[in-house]
């Protein structure tokens, strides 16, 4: 290898030298080097994935609590008091919330919106099969937590109308009426007949949903106006209430509904209430324990690509003795030692890196098309990926770059 250096050059030609010269190094030991610069290539890629993959996880976690209501929350019964009372049935049970309830809480907070709910289940004869479907009772404010694919959601002529009328979830609609259109048509419930107004868009269950923070199982249900299901059940009662806070924050309206409610069944019982806030809380720190662990994962894949960096270039210190000594024989300043092995690791990095910057790229626009976001690679966190690729580079060089320029012109040329 025929390396040469004038030292009389200008300061720009030479860096050029070094450069053409890191070059051909990297030409000689060509597996040596490829299998840094992949090490690299793969440690920037982690890093970021790690971030995009947060970002696009915090950004759908947002999108999903707006479907569900930033400011919802829900009441329910007392766990404990339920087992107490559980030898009651749940039609005659004067302890659950019932329609005047709902009616003191509408006098109470005139701006808020209170949405009764009330779950049963039912066997529907299909195919020559006998399926248990759950049916969900609800009402006409309902119809913004719900995307309709085809139809209409209930009116409040429906929850008024004896009229038995449902709305079928996507997946009950394929299963029950194939590629025919349901609507208009009858399905069986509890052995009476239900005409299909409507057919929920197919959906893939939520992120939230999947952390286990709610229950997203809207698919496997089929919903009916929820006064249909309490005549069915011959009761009044509810089993959740749904509460959308208009005019003020839900924690504290949650408290005071709450608090109605127990004055209201003269603190016999207690109510429970789960508000959106606290699982938004949840999955946010969720995921940024996530990307807490990924990105210690990727500082140490970074790591090992620094050690793999100071590993190949003190191994070419090592085998460049000989052309060590005849550079510092014609001249060479040990500052120029320094600097070729110091820029080779720099060169090193920067390839590894750069290629990692670019699969990077192609990854964001994956992710983005995914969660359907916006650009997630900004200029200033490219020009961060830079800079660190830089300072990889840089920090793996200065060590190999000392041994370098400490090396005797002697031993150097003794060197065979």
């Amino acid at each position: 290898m025929n390396f040469s250096i004038n030292t009389n050059y200008p300061l720009r030609f030479f860096f050029q030298d070094v450069i053409r010269d890191s070059f051909k190094t990297f030409s000689y030991y060509k597996l040596r080097t490829l299998l840094v610069m992949l090490t690299i290539t793969l440690s920037i890629v982690m890093v970021v994935m790690v971030e995009l993959i947060g970002v696009a996880g915090q950004v759908q976690v947002s999108k999903e609590l707006d479907q569900f209501g930033i400011n919802t929350f829900w009441v329910y019964l007392n766990p404990s008091t339920h087992k107490q009372i559980s030898r009651i049935p749940f039609a005659e049970s004067p302890h659950y919330i019932n329609t005047k309830d709902i009616q003191t809480l509408k006098r109470n907070f005139p701006h808020e919106t209170f949405i009764p709910e009330l779950f049963g289940s039912t066997t529907i004869e299909t195919n020559n099969l006998e399926l248990q479907y759950s049916i969900l009772g609800t009402t006409s404010e309902a119809k913004d937590f719900f995307l309709l694919d085809k139809g209409r959601f209930f009116t409040s002529s429906d929850l008024n109308n004896p009229e038995r009328v449902c709305i079928l979830s996507s997946k009950a609609a394929d299963y029950f009426f194939g590629q025919e259109s349901p609507l208009g048509k009858d399905i069986r419930l509890f052995g009476d007949p239900y005409r299909v107004i409507g057919v929920l868009a197919s959906k893939e269950k939520s992120l939230l949903a999947q952390l286990g923070l709610i229950q997203d199982d809207a698919q496997d249900r089929i919903f009916v106006p929820i006064t249909i299901l309490q005549r069915r059940l011959n009761t009044d009662n509810i089993k959740v209430l749904k509460v959308i806070a208009n005019n003020t924050s839900p924690t504290l309206l949650s408290q005071k509904v709450k608090r109605v409610l127990e004055l209201s069944h003269r603190n016999k019982v207690k109510f429970e209430v789960d508000v959106m806030e606290k699982y938004a809380e949840i999955a946010h720190g969720i995921l940024n324990n996530i990307r807490t662990v990924l990105h210690l994962i990727s500082t140490v894949c970074l790591l090992l690509g620094c050690i793999g960096i100071v590993n190949m270039m003190l191994i070419s210190v090592n085998e460049r003795k000989k052309e060590i000594g005849i550079r510092k024989a014609i001249g060479a300043t040990e500052l120029q030692i320094a600097l070729q092995f110091f820029i080779e690791a720099v060169l090193i990095a920067f390839l590894g890196g750069g290629i990692g910057i670019v699969l990077s790229i192609i990854g964001a626009g994956a992710i983005r098309s995914y969660f359907q976001l916006d650009s997630l690679l900004s200029v200033g966190f490219s020009l961060q990926l830079f800079l660190l690729v830089l300072t990889v580079g840089g920090i793996s060089g200065i060590f190999p770059a000392i041994q370098a320029m400490k090396k005797s012109t002697t031993d150097c040329l003794k060197y065979e």
